[in-house]
């Protein structure tokens, strides 16, 4: 048992031609059942019921680890949305800029011809419609990047989805991960996976210095 404590049985029938007389038992044989316990070593703690409990504690180890990889997972689908939306929401603010850029350099054009602005000035004008179009460019490589980032975690009934064409973000008016109960959010703290997965740990070494202290017992 798990306890250190084993119960024996037995059944003993012997009889022979060349058999010690005494030995011989009758017709019905001879049962014994009986209790095993050792006094001092092995009785409350064994391996037995070490390996019964740290059994116990892998399986809960197990457990941990599985819910660290669900929460990775999670972790890793939100920071893809969320980088989905920076460039989603950005390049509206850089084709904004291309355009006051690209009117800049018209204006200044037009003054330069009307004698108002030196050659100069339209050369400056003109590096800057070139930055906006160059990191409007730069923004939507990084927009299609978030896109298939994003499809990665996109699936239904085992099988992959894409992005249509109209979808879009929430904006940043709109509170997406919002904690409405500090309580609730101290016990999930409390019962972290990586946490309790330490603890089950150091519970499952305390098991084993246990056992080992045993053994110094007579």
């Amino acid at each position: 048992t798990a306890l250190g404590i084993d119960f024996v049985g037995g059944y003993e029938n012997t009889e022979g031609v060349f058999l010690n007389p005494e030995n011989n038992t009758d017709a019905f044989g001879l049962w014994n059942l009986g209790v095993e316990a050792n006094v001092l070593q092995g009785l409350l703690v064994n391996e037995r019921r070490t390996a019964l409990q740290q059994a116990r504690i892998f399986q809960s180890i197990a457990e941990n680890q599985q819910q660290i990889i669900v929460n990775d997972l999670l972790f890793d689908a939100s920071f893809a949305y969320l980088d989905w939306q920076k460039f989603f929401y950005f390049q509206g603010v850089v084709t904004q800029n291309i355009n006051l850029a690209q009117r800049y350099f018209e204006n200044t054009r037009e003054s330069f011809l009307n004698g108002e602005k030196t050659a100069m000035d339209t050369l400056e004008a003109l590096i800057l419609f070139q930055d906006a179009n160059t990191l409007w460019q730069a923004n939507q490589a990084a927009l299609l990047q978030a896109v298939q980032n994003l499809e990665n975690y996109l699936w239904f009934d085992g099988l992959p989805l894409e992005l249509v064409p109209t979808a879009f973000p929430e904006d940043y008016e709109t509170d997406i991960f919002v904690i409405t109960n500090p309580i609730a959010a101290s016990i999930s703290v409390a019962n972290n996976p990586m946490i309790l997965e330490k603890l089950n740990k150091q519970s499952s070494l305390q098991v084993e210095q246990r056992l080992k202290r045993e053994k110094l017992k007579p």
